[in-house]
């Protein structure tokens, strides 16, 4: 079996533990994932997942890295497909896009990782590099899709917080069930870029 074969056949073993990993943390729970349920999951032995990550450390770093850069690479992609929309336009695209994306399990598992991680005495890992990397890539691709409002312009600054806060609220209130599974009620992303499109002024 070549080099590249071999390259290939691990890239896929490691995304099925990272797939499997996101799975269990987004159906199951951040204490539930457990390191067996994962392997589980995967359909491979403990030891095959130790050869890729180590421990359970590294599989949530995987993780968290591998959500984030897949954000980032959509909401980049949609920066790029704005060009030339008003602002309310592009403001409309961004809200379906975040949508969509926090609807997915990766937000789940994401949240689940967050808000346990720090309290967990068997992993050292500190989520908030990961909240402050986060967050400078949203400011850095907020400003891609609206480069004509400045770093330091206050309503841009005080419109991305208020998007992307009410966005995560919609999720809410769909998991408890004040909204349908998948959707949103009428003219909620309208009127969010209305709002927001009138800080940007």
């Amino acid at each position: 079996m070549s080099r590249k074969t071999l390259s290939r056949t691990s890239e896929k073993t490691r995304q099925a533990i990272i797939d499997a990993a996101i799975h269990c943390l987004a159906t199951e729970g951040y204490h539930r994932a457990t390191s067996n349920r994962i392997a589980r999951e995967a359909g491979l032995s403990w030891g095959v997942i130790q050869y890729h990550f180590s421990d359970r450390a590294g599989i949530y770093r995987a993780v968290l890295d591998t959500i984030i850069d897949a954000y980032v690479t959509e909401l980049d992609q949609l920066a790029r497909a704005g060009e030339g929309k008003a602002v309310s336009e592009r403001l409309e695209l961004l809200a379906l896009s975040v949508w969509q994306l926090l609807n997915h399990p990766a937000y789940l598992a994401t949240m689940e990782l967050l808000l346990n991680l720090n309290r967990d005495p068997e992993l050292a890992l500190n989520t908030k590099t990961y909240v402050k990397r986060w967050s400078e890539r949203m400011a850095q691709l907020w400003q891609g899709i609206f480069p004509e409002f400045p770093e330091g312009h206050a309503g841009s600054a005080a419109a991305r917080q208020i998007f992307f806060a009410a966005l995560r609220g919609f999720v809410d209130n769909r998991l408890i069930g004040q909204w349908p599974k998948r959707g949103v009620p009428d003219g909620t992303f309208p009127a969010l870029a209305q709002a927001c499109a009138g800080l940007l002024v």
